[in-house]
């Protein structure tokens, strides 16, 4: 990456002709890859004076599912995750004949066509990142395109703020690599890279839920794409990670705190 990239970022309204040479080349996907790691900035500037390139997105979002595939594939594997499963669908089943919203036949009946549909698991929750992933990365796209560019009058097209949003996939590939091989380590499938692992297991507890959802690796990849969105939509720092932050603090909140089904 040797490339000169100015120190800030540039000015709305500004063309990219104005700011950047003619002469100035993408980088290539190995030099975004570790450029993520080590010049997240650079790597942004880059991005946003050659244009966004399908590589840059496709590559990033393409590895992770991958990744999270494979990953539970193997969570769905273990014995006993098989029965932690179980256990939650029994539960949630068990509350439905309690608000007697459910007969205990019917009961019985959809615990059978669970065990039935058991070896079909792995498959359909493969299938599930598969579809998910994507379009959970897409809807979070829009909505902060649409506050930079509506509410903070940034100049980042959608495709760009794609774009930076994908390539900061590859430190969330890095905790998902990092996550199974301390699953394999300890021989737990619960174990993360969060303060709740020092924890005993339990999703009931709000206090663990929440501990368990504080990954230092989510939280540096929040703080690049923070830095993906002040140097590509050329809003202030400010804002970047206020936006950036400030939902995933909201996020937080809702996943540790609302009820789970079949959970008390």
């Amino acid at each position: 990456m040797s490339e000169t990239i100015p120190d800030s970022p540039i000015p709305a309204g500004t063309s990219q002709g104005n700011i950047f040479p003619e002469s100035v080349e993408p980088f290539s996907v190995t030099d975004k890859f570790v450029g993520i790691f080590t010049e997240p900035s650079a790597v942004f500037d880059n991005t946003r004076a050659t244009g966004p390139r399908v590589t840059d997105w496709i590559v990033p979002l393409v590895l992770f599912v991958i990744v999270m595939s494979v990953g539970t594939l193997l969570k769905f594997s273990n014995p006993e995750f098989q029965i932690f499963m179980r256990e939650q669908q029994q539960k949630a089943i068990q509350e439905q004949v309690t608000a007697k919203k459910m007969t205990q036949e019917q009961a019985t009946m959809a615990m059978e066509s669970i065990e039935k549909f058991a070896p079909f698991q792995k498959v359909a929750s493969v299938l599930g990142v598969v579809i998910f992933v994507p379009v959970f990365i897409l809807l979070a796209t829009l909505v902060f395109w649409l506050v930079v560019r509506f509410l903070f009058k940034g100049t980042a097209s959608f495709l760009l703020v794609f774009a930076v949003f994908c390539l900061t996939l590859y430190i969330g590939t890095l905790d998902q690599l990092m996550t199974f091989l301390l699953q394999t380590v300890t021989g737990k499938w619960y174990v993360s890279i969060t303060p709740a692992a020092f924890l005993p297991f339990d999703q009931t507890s709000r206090v663990y839920r929440f501990l368990s959802n504080l990954d230092p690796f989510i939280i540096w990849s929040l703080f690049v794409f923070g830095i993906g969105l002040y140097r590509a939509a050329s809003i202030s720092k400010a804002k970047a990670f206020g936006l950036v932050y400030g939902l995933w603090v909201l996020w937080l909140l809702a996943v540790s705190f609302i009820k789970i089904p079949g959970m008390s």
